[in-house]
């Protein structure tokens, strides 16, 4: 769907949406992922229907433990880069990350994983090019403080209720 950029920037609510209540269903399941990046999220084949699929749990962690890190370096939260563990927090970053791809066409922050590392750590991502409403979410999101981003439920609702224009 990546590469169906026009479309998925269109359909951000929905589509993301969608990703952010598989998310939530995970972690009101006391699992985090640990991995979310597109590799790992599959919509159903007519285009999503408000239906995704989370893919490879192999980083992630049952009942409340912290999850090994084995995200990849574009959707890592900060807290990651500095040596902390994998929590439901991270996985919103990472999916604000995802998310943040579908509209624009890129992760925030892009290079050598070093230099990524140091964006996400020091950087605001670019926001930009992205109308108000998905710009404000997914700057919530991408809060380098965990405790500010929002839970993945209520990310769903958010995303759910984003005009296809508003993006």
């Amino acid at each position: 769907r990546l590469e169906e950029a026009a479309a998925a920037a269109r359909d951000l609510g929905a589509r993301g949406g969608a990703v952010a209540e598989a998310v939530a269903a995970i972690h009101a399941a006391g699992v985090v992922h640990g991995d979310l990046k597109p590799e790992n999220v599959a919509l159903a084949a007519d285009g999503g229907n408000g239906r995704a699929t989370l893919l490879d749990f192999g980083s992630a962690a049952l009942g409340g433990a912290p999850a090994p890190v084995g995200a990849s370096a574009e959707y890592m939260a900060p807290e990651l880069w500095r040596g902390g563990a994998a929590t439901a927090a991270s996985d919103v970053y990472a999916l604000a990350a995802l998310l943040y791809e579908i509209a624009a066409g890129r992760p925030p922050f892009v290079g050598e994983a070093r230099a990524v590392g140091h964006q996400h750590l020091m950087l605001r991502p670019p926001l930009a090019g992205l109308a108000a409403p998905a710009a404000t979410l997914l700057a919530r999101c991408l809060a380098k403080d965990p405790a500010r981003r929002p839970p993945a439920r209520r990310l769903a609702e958010e995303l759910r209720r984003l005009e296809p224009s508003a993006v």
